[in-house]
């Protein structure tokens, strides 16, 4: 009687380890997190520290001058509609912001950031550009924004454009401003996206293509 018990108990030990192991893997990430954390405020304790004691012992001038700073931003040339995430309703904006130092190399900053993606009138068009949408992110967004992969480092902030007129002809300003907590400096930058880069995504290429005459918004 108990063979025909053994596989049914090989069945439930196997998930009870495929269990444990689960359960193992994520306590080891807590951990991971978890001294990360332990070790920033350590440095910030140690920043503290420094600077409480600079009045009477100096920081030599040539550590002061190796530390980068941010110098300027830029909108990364990967800017552009994230075709796995658009829908009948919104068209997904994914906007890459690169700050970088005096090398113009990539430096991490800490500061907010205002982000806006405005509709330029198609050429021969007298009327002024309309703002599709928007976001600012304060220093803790800012820092949960932060990317890095095969591409290299960035700030990714995502954009929600609107899907309900015809009007989305024209080229879209992105435009984007850093406030450097840091160095108190302000950074600004700007970039065109074409209109082929996202018009078959605009409501009027869905409904069958956008040769017919572009309504804008009031």
């Amino acid at each position: 009687m108990s063979l025909f018990l053994l596989p049914s108990c090989s069945r439930s030990f196997v998930n009870e380890n495929d269990r444990l192991r689960a359960r193992v893997l994520e306590l080891e990430t807590s951990v991971l997190e978890a001294t990360a954390e332990r070790d920033e405020l350590r440095a910030r304790v140690s920043e503290l520290r420094r600077a409480a004691t600079i009045a009477v012992d100096p920081v030599e001038s040539d550590t002061l001058d190796a530390l980068p700073r941010c110098a300027g931003l830029q909108i990364g040339r990967l800017t552009g509609v994230s075709r796995r995430r658009a829908t009948e309703e919104i068209i997904p904006l994914d906007v890459y912001l690169v700050p970088y130092d005096g090398r113009r190399r990539f430096v991490q900053v800490a500061g907010r950031l205002t982000v806006e993606a405005l509709l330029l009138p198609a050429p021969g068009e007298q009327e002024s550009s309309i703002r599709l949408a928007s976001a600012e992110l304060d220093p803790a967004e800012l820092r949960d924004a932060y990317r890095s992969g095969l591409t290299g480092a960035f700030y990714v902030v995502n954009l929600e454009l609107p899907t309900d007129a015809d009007y989305l002809t024209g080229s879209l300003l992105v435009r984007a401003e850093l406030f450097d907590g840091v160095t108190g400096s302000i950074h600004r930058a700007e970039r065109v996206i074409p209109a082929d880069r996202y018009g078959e995504y605009s409501g009027s290429s869905r409904r069958g293509g956008a040769g017919g005459a572009a309504s804008r918004r009031p």
